[in-house]
């Protein structure tokens, strides 16, 4: 049965985002108002982590419809999310050149904020613990693994050789250790070069570990995350589905998946993850 546009709203307000984009991306098919169709689908991908699908689908409603404003809203967001900070900045401005007369306000005066709210914050002041140290520095690049955001610290440690002190404290900071140090010394290592984009090197290193330990959850998770960052997304499936049978229960599993799994099309499949 064709899709009705409620039936879209009515899944994104329930928050099944993947059903709803998929509804949305049908309607962009047929519906007059493509735009604004590709820029929901687009901004439900963006719920479900899925950043490059979703530029790609705002991207469209730009060039289908280069006044309808919240199409350049998504598209710089998407940029932001994927690290582009430039590009972000150069996709709302664009969305502020294209105002006309008919534009919804409401969305220019969003766009105006995002280019201010954008813009580097002032430093913050020193405070009597003084400098964070390099150590805690790299312990916080493995907390947030994996994703892609450059530490100059970070950098410096991995180009040297990352010293035992400072895994060690690293070491603390992995998800899904496991209690061994060499292991964990290994995982942490694998993460902050993820980190820092270092990714052939990355998956080189979870390469060896479960080359050891096959069944390893926080080593497949670290090969898939760095899989999927050079759009492999089939070998990341083939991690993350290892991950989710060594460890059903561990919600970061199930999210990878089903990430992967709607990236690539299935979103079917990816429901039953996210």
């Amino acid at each position: 049965a064709p899709v009705a546009t409620m039936d879209a709203v009515q899944l994104y307000r329930a928050g099944k985002y993947a059903e709803a984009a998929a509804a949305w991306s049908e309607l962009a098919q047929t519906a007059d108002d493509a735009a604004s169709h590709l820029t929901n689908a687009a901004t439900c991908k963006m719920e479900l982590g899925l950043y490059r699908g979703a530029l790609k689908q705002a991207e469209s409603a730009v060039a289908r419809a280069p006044h309808h404003l919240r199409a350049h809203v998504v598209k710089g967001r998407a940029l932001a999310a994927l690290k582009k900070p430039a590009k972000a900045q150069n996709a709302w401005r664009a969305g502020v050149d294209a105002a006309t007369a008919g534009s919804d306000v409401v969305v220019l005066r969003e766009l105006e904020q995002l280019l201010t709210d954008d813009a580097p914050p002032p430093p913050k002041p020193s405070v009597a613990r003084g400098p964070r140290s390099p150590q805690a520095d790299l312990a916080m690049v493995v907390a947030a693994a994996p994703v892609r955001e450059t530490s100059k610290e970070a950098e410096r440690w991995v180009d040297k050789g990352v010293p035992q002190d400072v895994l060690a404290q690293a070491r603390g900071a992995v998800e899904h250790r496991t209690g061994q140090d060499d292991v964990d010394d290994a995982i942490a290592t694998g993460y902050l070069l993820v980190n820092t984009n270092r990714l052939d090197q990355a998956i080189a290193a979870f390469d060896d570990l479960l080359s050891k330990h096959p069944r390893l959850v926080a080593a497949r998770l670290g090969r898939g995350s760095a899989r999927a960052l050079q759009d492999d997304l089939q070998g990341a499936l083939e991690d993350f589905d290892v991950a989710v049978e060594v460890a059903p229960h561990v919600t970061d599993c199930l999210k990878r998946r089903g990430q992967s799994l709607a990236a690539l099309g299935r979103l079917h499949d990816a429901l039953r993850d996210l």
